[in-house]
């Protein structure tokens, strides 16, 4: 069986971001969102500049010591828009990065442009959806580890 796709699309990755990630455009601003979660879980770094906006990129990007979680979109009617909550781990503390992104439309490709990120610690609740992306409660998953 091919492996999901770590956006949680519930496609295989093979059809779902792989195919961005080797250079093919993204439909739409989620579908970009989405291919650049799955690189920050995939540690693409190269990948996830390629796809920032020249105007906003950093030269660099760290992606040591951050475990990418699981991702939600919470849909907006601006298609240059995503208002996402993505879940992630740093030194044994889950957090969630909630953010209204914006996306630019240059040449054929999307290219995420800017967002104001805010963080919050976040401690998940033996019933509630594991963090870590597994169709499993955290009680089932992640507590037990």
């Amino acid at each position: 069986m091919p492996s999901l796709c770590p956006c949680q699309s519930g496609l295989a990755y093979a059809a779902c971001c792989q195919p961005l990630h080797q250079g093919a455009p993204a439909a739409s601003a989620e579908a970009l969102m989405r291919s650049r979660f799955s690189a920050f879980k995939l540690q693409l770094s190269n990948y996830l500049l390629a796809s920032w906006h020249s105007e906003t990129r950093p030269s660099t990007l760290s992606l040591d010591d951050t475990e990418w979680g699981r991702l939600a979109i919470h849909h907006s009617d601006n298609p240059h828009q995503v208002h996402f909550s993505a879940y992630f781990k740093e030194n044994g503390q889950w957090f969630v990065q909630s953010e209204v992104s914006s996306f630019r439309h240059e040449n054929g490709h999307w290219f995420y442009h800017s967002g104001d990120p805010v963080l919050t610690p976040w401690a998940p609740k033996r019933n509630e959806p594991c963090p870590c992306g597994a169709a499993k409660k955290f009680k089932q998953c992640c507590l037990k580890k």
